[in-house]
């Protein structure tokens, strides 16, 4: 009797392993949208409201983040 051995399981890639989090959640689908995202981030001021929110946005993925600030007068 001759013994199958089965192929080797392949590990997760980079991406999968940088994204885990998101794909649990959201599951690939959701991450692809994630990463096809144009998101406009409008700050008004040098507060760390803008940098915490660009923070959150850069960290999962976002695809495309364009940073404006804005003049009071």
């Amino acid at each position: 009797m001759t013994e199958v051995i089965p192929p080797p399981l392949a590990g997760p890639t980079s991406k999968e392993r940088k994204y885990d989090r998101q794909l649990r959640l959201w599951g690939a689908n959701g991450q692809a949208a994630l990463e096809e995202a144009h998101i406009l981030l409008v700050n008004s001021g040098s507060g760390v409201a803008g940098v915490e929110a660009l923070k959150n946005l850069v960290l999962p993925g976002t695809g495309m983040i364009q940073d404006e600030k804005c003049n009071r007068n």
